[in-house]
């Protein structure tokens, strides 16, 4: 049986914040989550901070009062203000040590770095939580060397890997096979024909066959 845990984010688009937290509480309930990750994006490209803090503050007790680790990509500052878990951040993000050092030490610092190997290791040195390879949009080819990144990574080293792709319940089992301590999911549960518990289920099915 793989070990892989969820990370959930969030959708492209959340055209409704008092509906999507509802929609989140219901995927929680559905099926074990380790992390939920705020993307800010999701929100439209024309919100402002007003709006991120009043989608921290509606969502992350519905994340927190469950067990699970609530997140934010790329702004270490409201993390730490707002009471998030941590936050995940990318090559176009602020840095590793300036997340750090505004999070501090307790806090969840994660770092994806595409398909960098090297990269890997200078953040998992400096002392990232976790290490992401992979895009939550690419085609073929990346998505096969996502997978061995990810399987070499869990082979050789302790720190925990996230493997990001375009992953649903046909492909979750795939990259929970490689190793990787937590699989990022997103369309596949939020866009599922029958609702995003289901896809959240049926996720966490494919991931208990692996």
């Amino acid at each position: 049986m793989a070990d892989a845990q969820i990370y959930l984010y969030t959708p492209d688009r959340i055209a409704d914040l008092d509906r999507f937290a509802a929609d989140l509480a219901s995927v929680l309930e559905a099926a074990p989550v380790a992390s939920v990750l705020l993307r800010p994006e999701s929100l439209g490209p024309e919100a402002g901070d007003a709006a991120l803090v009043r989608a921290i503050r509606l969502l992350r007790p519905v994340v927190q009062d469950r067990g699970v680790a609530f997140l934010i990509d790329g702004r270490p500052d409201l993390a730490r203000a707002e009471g998030c878990d941590g936050v995940h951040t990318c090559p176009a993000g602020p840095p590793y040590r300036d997340c750090r050092a505004e999070v501090g030490p307790q806090a969840i610092v994660g770092v994806s770095v595409r398909h960098s190997r090297h990269e890997a290791f200078v953040q998992g040195e400096a002392g990232a939580d976790y290490v992401a390879f992979g895009r939550i949009e690419e085609g073929p080819e990346d998505q096969a060397e996502t997978k061995d990144l990810c399987r070499f990574w869990a082979l050789t080293m302790e720190v925990p890997v996230v493997a990001l792709g375009p992953i649903g319940a046909d492909t979750v089992a795939d990259y929970a096979r490689t190793g990787a301590e937590f699989v990022a999911v997103g369309a596949g549960v939020w866009d599922h024909p029958d609702g995003p518990a289901a896809g959240a289920r049926a996720i966490a099915e494919a991931i208990a066959s692996a």
